[in-house]
């Protein structure tokens, strides 16, 4: 059986409404589609430590490592994550964690 991996944003977005409408609206759907799940947005985290130069950081579960790629591969995305990379932010970091799996770690 797969195990989960949340893909984690930090996106330094320039007009959230224009966000929301032309990239969180259609890309909610997708994910809905591969089966995926928002979990966690937040504008302003908490920090603990470090810095945080970013005002939008979204976590999504996929239900597996294959699934997170083939949905950031899709040709249905690609007109998103082009508009989202180069127009709705000035920036980010994306990147896929897997589920921590407490067995794996004896």
């Amino acid at each position: 059986m797969a195990s989960p991996v949340y893909m984690i944003g930090q996106h330094s977005v320039v007009d959230f409404e224009r966000y929301r409408q032309t990239y969180g609206v259609p890309v909610t759907r997708l994910l809905n589609q591969a089966g995926a799940e928002v979990i966690g947005g937040d504008p302003n985290p908490t920090v603990l430590e470090g810095n945080w130069g970013w005002n939008w950081s979204p976590i999504i579960r996929f239900p597996s490592m294959a699934a997170a790629r083939a949905w950031y591969a899709s040709t249905e995305y690609a007109p998103l994550k082009m508009a989202r990379r180069e127009r709705l932010t000035q920036g980010g970091n994306l990147v896929l964690v897997a589920a921590f799996d407490p067995a794996l770690a004896r």
